[in-house]
């Protein structure tokens, strides 16, 4: 206050309760723990809010004087009441400089946004209280961006789980799999998908930064933190598969050597595969991507980046594009990971993580009386079913649209049914048995089917 009335300005003191370091997400708040002040100062006839000791923010020690070293946070200086309205709270309402006032139980609802969320021109879509209540064990959060600043935004989640009276961060030391999945569903959106491995309560921090700033004290910072309380675990899934370098999406680095996705899934991170088929392709946008050699990595959470050949045989170069057919186990999902041999000014030619997409897959269909009546007839006017080892394997005696029986073997994954073949791009050799009698062939299926469901 000595400072301002130097400057003849008036200021005020502000007494009333902060969501600083003693602050635990969704607690009530108390004088004896979450007490503070701040200051309002009067500046061209308008009221402006000031925390001068959160402006003054420690980055840490000098190593040679042991002194703490400081670096000014301008957020907290004339900042906007909006901003300050979601970590301080006036004992005297018409201090928070708002209208209408907020009362306290709004206040200690609100989602905990940090400095560096409003730093970075972001705003709340879905979450905007502070605690989450997940039902089945998935839970997505959304934020809006400044679509100017959104290309060069980074994020990161951190998970903790709490045990006890402590939070451990989940993580997995083998680098197959990881709880959260970040991508953009849209150029100013940003979207945090979290699976919870079990019934309990996590700790949610989501951080990030603006990679245009050059400043050594420069970092990751939270962004926003939320408590979820997960009334039942993920079913099926209690995790992502890890994505490679680029995470997930298309990285910069596909447009910079001259492709762009060719659909518009590809650009939101997530695929379906119809039955568990799908088409990725990407679009030549310039003559010399023509002779890019690229391949790929199919993964999922058993089997990470490490465990898993490089496939690059499957690609093919035509109408200007390149394209490739995944197949996986209907009713399954994994990662696709695409890499490139480019070349680096530095190390010379070297292999790039181009973009990583989740894929998931719809259950197979069962097909109806009439279209079980159309099972290929081969050989001496015989009905032939086909017990097909993958749904990928063509033999010569199938064409596209001929119904078999087919056979998913994945991991830890068995289902019958059903299912229409492909065209693909090229033959290969099919597992396939021969039966006199189809109606004693598809029930002994679904009783195998049955059998493993259970």
């Amino acid at each position: 206050m000595f400072l301002f009335s130097l400057a003849g300005l008036p200021c005020v003191v502000i007494h009333g309760y902060l969501k600083g370091s003693t602050y635990e997400i969704g607690q009530t708040l108390t004088k004896d723990t979450h007490y503070g002040e701040w200051n309002a100062v009067l500046v061209d006839n308008n009221w402006r809010l000031v925390n001068a000791f959160w402006g003054a923010c420690a980055v840490g020690a000098d190593s040679d004087s042991e002194l703490t070293m400081y670096r000014l946070d301008e957020n907290f200086f004339m900042a906007d009441p909006d901003q300050m309205a979601y970590t301080h709270y006036p004992e005297e309402p018409k201090w928070q400089l708002l209208e209408p006032t907020m009362s306290m139980f709004i206040f200690e609802k609100r989602a905990f946004l940090k400095e560096r969320f409003f730093e970075m021109d972001m705003r709340v879509l879905s979450h905007s209280n502070c605690e989450i209540k997940v039902q089945n064990g998935e839970e997505e959060i959304l934020f809006g961006m400044n679509p100017a600043r959104a290309a060069n935004l980074e994020f990161m989640c951190l998970i903790y789980m709490k045990e006890e009276k402590d939070y451990r961060i989940l993580y997995d030391d083998e680098n197959r799999y990881q709880h959260d999945f970040l991508y953009r569903p849209n150029e100013d959106s940003l979207a945090v998908k979290i699976r919870f491995p079990k019934k309990g309560t996590y700790r949610v921090e989501i951080v990030g930064r603006d990679n245009t700033i050059i400043d050594e004290n420069y970092d990751y910072d939270w962004i926003a933190i939320y408590k979820a309380t997960v009334v039942n675990g993920c079913k099926k899934y209690a995790a992502f598969p890890k994505a490679a370098d680029a995470g997930w999406g298309n990285s910069p680095v596909l447009e910079e050597i001259g492709l762009s996705s060719a659909n518009y899934e590809q650009r939101r991170a997530i695929l379906t595969a119809e039955e568990g088929m799908c088409t990725i392709a990407y679009d030549i946008k310039r003559p010399e991507a023509e002779d890019l050699m690229l391949s790929y990595k199919m993964i999922n959470v058993n089997s990470g980046l490490e465990d898993v050949t490089m496939e690059s045989d499957d690609f093919m170069r035509e109408d200007g594009k390149f394209q490739v057919h995944i197949n996986i186990p209907p009713g399954d999902e994994g990662a696709f990971c695409l890499f490139a041999q480019v070349d680096d000014p530095e190390y010379g030619s070297i292999e790039r993580n181009l973009c990583n997409y989740l894929i998931i897959s719809t259950p197979l269909k069962e097909l109806d009386k009439q279209e079980k009546k159309e099972v290929k007839t081969v050989e001496d006017g015989e009905k032939t079913f086909f017990y097909c080892g993958q749904c990928c394997c063509v033999s010569p005696h199938f064409e596209s649209g001929d119904i078999v029986m087919c056979l998913w073997v994945g991991e830890g994954i068995n289902a019958f049914n059903l299912h229409r073949i492909w065209p693909l791009p090229k033959m290969r050799s099919c597992y396939a048995r021969h039966c006199d009698d189809p109606e004693l062939f598809t029930k002994s299926v679904w009783k195998r089917k049955n059998e493993m469901s259970r």
